[in-house]
């Protein structure tokens, strides 16, 4: 069971590093930076009340989305170049 949800786990990040990939396609077609500290900003924010409601703890959803956030920028940044 545990496998399982590992491994939904690691498709959901392959998907969202897709979409972060769009995400950097366009924005070097229009010539937008990577790093939006806003949006940022406001996806901590509410994925930590989502988090948090959930039982996690700060420590780690801190953790997690600064690893996704890492990582998003990465795939942008290999797009862009």
């Amino acid at each position: 069971m545990l496998i399982d949800i590992d491994a939904d786990i690691l498709n959901k990040m392959s998907e969202r590093m897709k979409i972060a990939r769009e995400i950097g396609l366009y924005k070097k077609e229009n010539n937008i930076t990577i790093l939006q500290v806003e949006r940022w900003n406001e996806i901590l924010k509410t994925q930590m009340e989502t988090g948090l409601a959930k039982e996690l703890t700060k420590d780690f959803i801190v953790k997690l989305y600064a690893l996704i956030h890492d990582e998003s920028i990465y795939q942008q940044t290999s797009v862009m170049n």
